[in-house]
């Protein structure tokens, strides 16, 4: 998930926040997913498009910069 951590950093954003944001107990499993060790849901992936105003697939696409 290279394009997760790309976006949050673009844009000031905290792992913190984001594991708060999809209601995770713990930075930890948030930063999981961000490292491809932890699969993305579907509902956490329409929660981060709405918060980083992107369509979900610019999340998915590997080429995003």
């Amino acid at each position: 998930m290279s394009n997760l951590r790309l976006l949050r950093k673009q844009r000031g954003v905290t792992m913190s926040h984001m594991a708060k944001l999809l209601g995770y107990k713990s930075v930890s499993s948030y930063q999981k997913i961000e490292e491809g060790k932890a699969t993305l849901k579907a509902e956490h992936l329409m929660i981060i498009a709405k918060e980083f105003n992107v369509e979900p697939e610019k999340i998915l696409d590997k080429t995003y910069s």
